[in-house]
């Protein structure tokens, strides 16, 4: 009897547990929709600043301050997304500059940046590996120009300097000014300046790609064409 009313009392604290859980997610998400308006997300209004700082009870919910930001976009832009219209100059600035305002609030990846080289190894970003994955053959030569297109706060920049010590031009280009600012200093602290191995920062879209004007043998792109 015991151990059976013991057993009943433990069932029953999981199950008040488990129902306080769910109460607890709920309130979070009610207050999360009610401090960010997500309504307005769809019909161009406004929320408060991206930056949340902080996060209180009741409900955990995530308070908003400082400057405001505009979300929301055209009926042009929400119609060439549901393709029914090509995107016109104007639906691709107004996208431009929602993306850019984006990633100059949230620098992209948040990643730390650190002294030293990078430490790691991905096959994506040697071009050797990749090369060779390819075509089954190594490359006949590791001199070559690369191109990060959407490169963020450079994580994969620095990556892609240092398992491609041979490359004798490395262009990187961002929407963000924000995003390179901190790329720019992660290659520093990297000890790349100055090297043939390191990026070129250049703040502009891929859009404006040719007004570099080189030919490039590998070019690193991720996370940016559902962007255009």
């Amino acid at each position: 009897r015991v151990a059976s009313s013991s057993g009943d009392r433990t069932l029953w604290m999981v199950r008040i547990v488990g129902i306080a859980g769910i109460l607890a997610s709920a309130c979070l998400l009610w207050d999360t929709a009610d401090a960010f308006s997500v309504p307005a997300l769809f019909t161009g209004g406004r929320i408060g600043s991206h930056r949340l700082h902080q996060c209180r009870a009741p409900g955990l919910r995530m308070v908003a301050s400082n400057e405001d930001i505009q979300v929301g976009v055209s009926d042009d832009v929400q119609n060439v997304g549901r393709g029914t219209l090509l995107a016109k100059n104007d639906a691709v600035k107004e996208v431009t500059g929602k993306v850019q305002g984006l990633y100059d609030a949230y620098p992209y990846p948040p990643e730390a940046v650190f002294d030293g080289p990078t430490v790691g190894y991905n096959h994506r970003w040697s071009w050797t590996h990749a090369y060779s994955s390819i075509f089954g053959e190594a490359p006949q030569s590791n001199e070559i120009e690369i191109l990060d297109a959407g490169c963020g706060t450079g994580v994969t920049a620095q990556y892609l300097s240092h398992l491609n010590p041979y490359a004798t031009h490395f262009n990187a280009l961002d929407l963000s000014r924000e995003a390179l600012n901190v790329a720019e200093e992660r290659a520093k602290r990297a000890d790349l300046v100055g090297k043939p191995n390191n990026a070129v920062f250049h703040h502009m879209s891929l859009y404006d790609v040719a007004d570099l004007d080189r030919k490039y043998d590998f070019i690193n792109c991720v996370g940016v064409l559902h962007h255009l």
